[in-house]
C-alpha cells in the first residue's frame, strides 16, 4: 500500500511544478498574461539630456545644463589654447569620457579641440574636462575663447562597464547651456 501512495505522489510532483511555475508568474502579475510572459524593459524611457521621462528610475536629474563651460585661455607658455569643460553624470552608473572632441572657427580657421585624458564621472556627480589645441598663430590676445554656439563638429564617447556609447553634434548641442 505504501508504494502505491509513493509511486503516486511521484508521477504527480512534475504537474505540481508545472502548474505552480505558470500560476506564480500570473498571479504576481495581476493575472496578464502579457505582463508574466514578457517582462518591463529594465532600461527607463529617455528624453532629452539623458532623462527619464517618467521618475523612480534611479536617475539623478542635475540642476541646470549637463554640460558647461567653466573656463578657458591660453596655457602659461602660450603654445595652446583650452576649453575647460564641465559635465554633469545624471545617469546611475559612473561612467568615463574617453573622448571629446570640436572645432572652434577662428578668422577662416579651425581650431581643433581634443580631450587632454580620459575623465571619470560618478554617478549624479561631476567632473572636469579639459580640451586643448595648439595655438594658431592667428590668436591675437582678445581672440580666445569662442562662444558654445560656434564650436562644431562635437563628438563624446562615454564608457560605462565595458560598454561605449558615442554622442553626436545634435545630441551634445542639447546639454549645452
Amino acid at each position: 500500500m505504501r508504494d502505491k501512495t509513493v509511486q503516486g505522489i511521484v508521477n504527480v510532483i512534475p504537474l505540481l511544478i508545472i502548474i505552480v511555475a505558470i500560476i506564480l508568474p500570473l498571479s504576481a502579475h495581476g493575472w496578464d498574461i502579457e505582463r508574466a510572459a514578457i517582462p518591463a524593459s529594465p532600461f527607463p524611457e529617455l528624453g532629452p539630456g539623458l532623462l527619464p521621462e517618467t521618475g523612480g528610475s534611479g536617475f539623478v536629474a542635475p540642476e541646470g545644463p549637463v554640460i558647461s563651460v567653466r573656463g578657458s585661455g591660453v596655457t602659461d607658455d602660450g603654445s595652446r589654447v583650452y576649453l575647460e569643460v564641465q559635465l554633469k553624470n545624471p545617469m546611475p552608473v559612473q561612467v568615463v569620457v574617453k573622448e571629446f572632441s570640436a572645432s572652434a572657427p577662428l578668422r577662416g580657421t579651425s581650431v581643433n579641440l581634443a580631450l587632454v585624458a580620459p575623465v571619470s564621472i560618478p554617478s549624479g556627480g561631476s567632473g572636469t574636462i579639459r580640451l586643448e589645441a595648439t595655438r594658431p598663430q592667428a590668436l591675437a590676445a582678445g581672440g580666445w575663447p569662442p562662444s558654445l554656439s560656434e564650436l562644431r563638429n562635437l563628438k563624446m564617447t562615454l564608457s560605462s562597464g565595458g560598454m561605449d556609447m558615442t554622442l553626436d553634434e545634435s545630441t551634445i548641442r542639447g546639454m549645452l547651456s
